[in-house]
């Protein structure tokens, strides 16, 4: 019983879906939307053009399923978090 408990638990911790939600929102928020002065016209290309990378977590998230959905998880969100830690 307390072992499958804790593999449902371990399982939605690891769900690809939650993880690239949350990598999205905190890199649109965090990354972009905060530090960004939105006054000159540069930045909002580069701002706009940066948050791509969301729309694309976003997709990934709830537009696939399954082993497509985790290697995107990996591939995109890994050097997201990655570079959220360093900085």
């Amino acid at each position: 019983m307390a072992s499958d408990l804790s593999d449902d638990m371990i399982d939605t911790i690891l769900d690809p879906k939650i993880w690239l939600a949350l990598v999205a929102i905190a890199h649109a928020v965090m990354g972009i939307i905060i530090p960004t002065d939105w006054s000159k016209s540069s930045n909002k290309a580069m701002g706009g053009y940066f948050l791509l990378t969301s729309v694309t977590l976003l997709y990934a998230a709830f537009m696939m399923e399954g082993e497509e959905q985790a290697r995107l998880a990996l591939v995109i969100a890994g050097p997201v978090w990655v570079w959220f830690i360093i900085s």
